[in-house]
């Protein structure tokens, strides 16, 4: 079971890796709610699936903010911080998320 969540987990770190270099139809708006709820999501389930699968949270630290900078090097994505900060809200409530899961199965 953990060698398919690890394969799942790694396709998921590879879709999002991509969607963060592939040129979007909202690039260069101003403030998107919808957006910022995505990235929240986003990385709130890549934290659970890592967590549950390969337990190393320095990735979680260094990849939000690799994923995010990745944009700065095409010329139809634009970087931003209230992503950046968004993506990291994420891996924190992903976190809260996985410990008191772990701690819930534990007691049982």
């Amino acid at each position: 079971m953990i060698k398919k969540l690890k394969i799942i987990t790694a396709l998921y770190i590879v879709v999002l890796t991509l969607l963060a270099v592939v040129p979007s139809p909202t690039t260069g708006e101003t403030f998107s709610f919808s957006d910022k709820i995505e990235h929240f999501f986003a990385f709130l389930i890549l934290t659970v699936l890592f967590l549950s699968s390969f337990r190393n949270k320095m990735f979680l630290i260094v990849y939000p903010a690799f994923h995010e900078s990745l944009q700065l090097f095409t010329s139809w994505r634009v970087f931003d911080f209230g992503d950046l900060f968004v993506n990291f809200i994420g891996v924190i409530c992903g976190y809260v998320f996985y410990v008191k899961r772990q701690k819930k199965i534990k007691d049982l």
